[in-house]
């Protein structure tokens, strides 16, 4: 099937949508094409039904239990090792690296959860930011702002910078670099949005110039409203891969510059997989809230970028 397009106006700006499907239960995702400061951007919303049937995730797990170090992957192929629907780039890192399989140190609060037991390897310190949020074992997100936060870890994803505060938007962000942003945030009403934000490609393929801090943040909050949300990596680290059949990335991941596509993805230290039921197509359609505004959604099949980027 193609991909359709629609356009729904809301908090000033026009967007044009181009509808992704519905093929899993609890999960839609969007391809937003709009204008911000008079540039073209393009971002990908995963809204994520934190209460629907079958949802679960998992966060890439340290070398060994309780030790802070874990092998780098491309997000595609940790979506394809786990078997899972959506993977996109999670956890702050050092160092950053080209190549898979290299040792990498996760800063702040890390925990990787499946079958109901935990590894936490970085634990909550009060000297540390601990700009991360939690997925418990029951779907549960909180984003820690104190030690008191910082229970029932399962799943948790260290971020890089706080962007909405309990519904305050931060302020002071930078405002001057254009990159491509990753971001996590939660809605008021239970949902989970992980959002990519394209940034430059040279080669093509997209004309989104990317977006600094302070426009993440503003629209994490006051375009997508979330109550909470922190960024992570962006820049060469951003990737959204999808499995709808075969992995294939939603966005183009490129050098920070946007002057290197890199078609397999980039190895990170830390990714984020999503699993959730398939569902069949039907022919009816679905209504979405975004920002405010309503899209009218098509439940049609996500096809693969123009860009051509590989399966893992």
């Amino acid at each position: 099937m193609t991909r359709r397009s629609c356009c729904a106006a809301f908090v000033g700006l026009l967007i044009s949508a181009s509808m992704a499907s519905a093929d899993f239960n609890g999960v839609t995702i969007t391809d937003v094409n709009t204008t911000i400061n008079s540039r073209p951007v393009e971002y990908f919303v995963v809204d994520i039904d934190l209460n629907a049937n079958g949802i679960g995730f998992k966060v890439t797990d340290s070398t060994s239990p309780g030790v802070n170090d874990t092998l780098s992957q491309t997000t595609a192929h940790f979506l394809t090792q786990e078997g899972g629907q959506v993977a996109i780039n999670a956890s702050f890192f050092t160092p950053a690296t080209v190549v898979e399989g290299t040792h990498e140190t996760i800063g702040g609060v890390a925990s990787s959860g499946t079958g109901g037991v935990a590894n936490v390897y970085s634990p909550y310190t009060a000297a540390s930011d601990n700009l991360s949020f939690n997925i418990t074992q029951a779907n549960q997100v909180t984003f820690m702002h104190s030690s008191a936060d910082a229970t029932n870890l399962y799943n948790a994803v260290v971020g890089t910078n706080n962007l909405v505060n309990s519904g305050t938007v931060a302020t002071g962000l930078d405002n001057e670099a254009l990159s491509s942003r990753t971001a996590f945030g939660k809605t008021a009403a239970n949902h989970l949005l992980l959002v990519l934000v394209q940034g430059k490609v040279t080669a093509g393929g997209t004309t989104s110039t990317g977006v600094t801090l302070q426009e993440l943040a503003n629209l994490m909050g006051n375009t997508l409203n979330t109550q909470d949300a922190i960024a992570t990596l962006g820049g060469s680290n951003s990737a959204l891969a999808v499995n709808d059949g075969s992995v294939h990335y939603l966005n183009i991941p490129a050098a920070s510059d946007g002057s290197q596509p890199f078609p397999g993805g980039r190895p990170v230290g830390s990714n984020l997989v999503v699993f959730a039921r398939s569902v069949p197509e039907p022919g009816s359609f679905a209504l979405m809230g975004l920002g405010g505004g309503a899209l009218l959604m098509a439940r049609v099949r996500r096809s693969a970028r123009k860009s051509g980027t590989p399966t893992a």
